[in-house]
């Protein structure tokens, strides 16, 4: 069988994130072939692409994309040699693959929806939200919510929130809860993650009692589902904390420059600093392995004089979505245009 290596290089990669690791199930590492598709899955989360091939088979998808990356010839060769093997032409060079039967594939989401499965549409503005909270990853995540992004239907509107328990990050998307078919449910990472990378422009989402399906162009997700039951309601602590907090003020102008100084000044330190509001002025100050660091920043508007002691890369990270603030003893609360708001909790 010629192929076109560009495009089986563009398939695999499109799979690549659902191929897992050798170990103890080898079919979680092959890409799968049959009728028309592609897929993988590699025990959490899969992705199926319609391609055409002649192959009916599993084959080790890393190492097949691996070797085709090592060529610039347009076209190459599959054939089959022997029972469980490919042979990969490359002009002169020949490799030889072993392949999985394909009644071994491993493959637990349904094969056709199930009727009166209800749709939600993700639109472009939801799947910017999952951008805007995929930022904070636990590590390790020691908690169900650390997973990935939790979603509520809240009225008309979808509420998405994310968290390390040192940060938590809420965005609200509104008017894109108004036909969605649950109530609370955890997006996994990886699913997130892909829906972000490879959906940008939306996708319909299908919660069948087991799974997610999500339906894009050109592509099809799917994840398992993870039981939420003991999950922290972070929308509540989120409100809680923000009916704590003054009325926010601008971000002032060189904050990004201060925290970077800040973490260039640690080392390989932590760049912990301390930040205070005395009459107007935001001041950051810290001692560190390779010097000191004293900033004053000048506020415009009215904030209550406050003081805490963060971490500044928690802070800067989230800058880039951020224009307002506020400051309390017990945290930083950074705000955003639309519904964008981040809490640092103190040290």
């Amino acid at each position: 069988m010629l192929i076109d290596r560009e495009e089986f290089i563009a398939a695999l990669t499109q799979l690549k994130p659902a191929l897992g690791v050798k170990g103890v199930v080898p079919e979680l590492a092959h890409v799968w072939f049959e009728k028309g598709t592609a897929q993988a899955y590699d025990g959490g989360f899969g992705i199926k692409i319609p391609f055409k091939t002649d192959l009916i088979c599993g084959v080790p998808g890393t190492t097949l994309l691996g070797l085709l990356q090592t060529s610039a010839l347009k076209q190459a060769t599959l054939e089959p040699n022997g029972k469980d093997a490919l042979q990969l032409k490359l002009g002169k060079s020949h490799s030889k693959l072993a392949t999985l039967a394909a009644d071994r594939k491993v493959w637990p989401f349904p094969i056709k929806l199930p009727q009166k499965t209800d749709p939600t549409e993700l639109n472009e503005e939801f799947i910017e939200g999952l951008r805007k909270t995929l930022f904070i990853k636990a590590s390790p995540a020691t908690r169900v919510e650390h997973y990935g992004v939790m979603v509520h239907h809240v009225k008309n509107d979808l509420l998405l929130y994310s968290t390390d328990s040192a940060t938590m990050v809420q965005v609200m998307v509104k008017g894109a809860g108004k036909a969605a078919g649950f109530e609370r449910t955890l997006f996994p990472r990886d699913f997130a993650e892909q829906l972000v990378a490879q959906a940008p422009a939306g996708a319909t989402l299908y919660t069948p009692e087991d799974c997610f399906i999500a339906e894009a162009e050109g592509i099809s997700l799917y994840s398992n589902l993870l039981d939420i039951s003991s999950a922290d309601d972070i929308g509540a602590i989120v409100d809680r904390n923000l009916d704590r907090h003054p009325e926010e003020v601008p971000l002032p102008a060189g904050l990004e420059g201060a925290l970077a100084r800040a973490e260039i000044l640690a080392g390989t330190q932590q760049p912990d600093i301390e930040a205070s509001i005395e009459k107007g002025v935001l001041k950051l100050s810290g001692d560190y392995a390779l010097g000191t660091l004293q900033e004053s920043l000048p506020l415009e508007g009215k904030h209550p004089d406050a003081k805490i002691r963060l971490r500044a890369g928690l802070i800067r990270r989230a800058l880039v979505h951020a224009d307002s603030f506020s400051l309390t003893k017990e945290s930083l609360l950074l705000c955003g245009t639309p519904g964008f708001v981040y809490l640092v909790a103190s040290l």
